[in-house]
């Protein structure tokens, strides 16, 4: 399957550019950018053909775009994954995060990798198929490999420490929602949870709020999920939570280019905090 990439990049010049790749259960997606050259940002994306294995299909794209394997000046592969803990760093130690994935998740545990969270001691430690992981090692230049909630939680952080109510995240894709609450900056609860439809998101939000204490006069729901699903699940939620907000796009993003109206919220973030 060949994607379309900019007319203006090529290997003369990709070592301008930043390069991200997001790999989720549907495809894959992909941006980049020249942090020098405004207007710059470029995206585009892959859905996965579920007639192959998931490691076949990334190959044969990769094969057939070569522009995967120029010389950027960085690229940052953002894998989507429940399977994920918090660890402070105090007890966090050089080569152990296959054992506490093996202590906190259930299944196997395949290649551990550790992402340092900005603002915060502590870790986010999450596994990735192994041949998924060697593969892009090998075939990209340097990558680093990064949590999708990883990129959220400085941003998030820093803009709770601006407000006093407490804050809930709720980032929903793919069958998953990610669940992140703070009170003025400080990291209250942090969990992921698989869905089948809109009442057991109702359940995990509901839920969530209660056990973080949240206030619902006074505390704040911040939300992102596809168009409609956000709105049936505002309309049912006002009659529990009365201050509630999309998310958002932090105006930093409008900077980058045209594109970013369609990329994935955690690919943006991922821009702006790399």
């Amino acid at each position: 399957m060949a994607i379309s990439i900019p007319e203006h990049l090529h290997t003369g010049n990709a070592e301008n550019y930043k390069m991200s790749i997001r790999l989720c259960s549907d495809g894959l997606s992909f941006s980049g950018y020249n942090p020098s050259e405004s207007g710059s940002f470029f995206y585009g994306e892959a859905t996965y053909d579920r007639s192959k294995s998931y490691i076949a299909w990334l190959k044969d794209l990769f094969f057939e775009n070569d522009f995967f394997n120029y010389p950027f000046a960085a690229i940052q592969v953002l894998y989507l994954s429940s399977r994920y803990t918090l660890v402070p760093n105090l007890v966090l130690k050089d080569k152990e995060e296959e054992a506490f994935l093996s202590f906190t998740l259930s299944g196997s545990t395949q290649k551990g990798i550790r992402n340092a969270v900005r603002g915060e001691e502590m870790t986010v430690v999450f596994d990735m198929p192994e041949d998924i992981y060697e593969f892009c090692a090998r075939s990209l230049l340097n990558p680093t490999f990064v949590h999708h909630l990883v990129p959220f939680l400085s941003v998030w952080k820093k803009r709770s420490a601006q407000s006093i109510p407490k804050h809930m995240y709720v980032y929903i894709h793919g069958a998953d929602l990610d669940i992140v609450c703070y009170d003025q900056g400080r990291l209250l609860f942090a969990n992921s949870f698989p869905f089948q439809d809109t009442t057991d998101i109702i359940y995990f939000i509901l839920y969530a709020w209660r056990q973080n204490g949240m206030d619902q006069k006074k505390d704040l729901l911040l939300l992102d999920a596809p168009k409609l699903l956000r709105s049936e699940l505002q309309q049912i939620l006002s009659s529990f939570i009365f201050k509630m907000e999309s998310i958002g796009i932090p105006t930093e993003f409008y900077l980058l280019g045209s594109g970013t109206d369609r990329a994935p919220l955690d690919l943006l973030y991922l821009s702006i905090c790399e």
